[in-house]
């Protein structure tokens, strides 16, 4: 676990520095095979909470 947590700080940061770098128009309209979308689901994969966008309802 963590191994997960200090991968995932790296990816985040990764992350963060890759959408700050991104031009207006690349960030809007981004083309397929961005490094972004690579990070994105690797974090994806190490998530530990399952559905982690699902909204619960009471």
């Amino acid at each position: 676990m963590v191994g997960d947590d200090a991968t995932r700080f790296v990816l985040k940061t990764e992350l963060f520095q890759g959408v700050e770098a991104l031009g207006l128009q690349q960030a809007l309209f981004p083309s397929d095979g961005e490094p972004i979308d690579t990070i994105v689901q690797r974090l994806e994969d190490i998530n530990p909470i399952p559905q982690p966008l699902h909204c619960v309802s009471s």
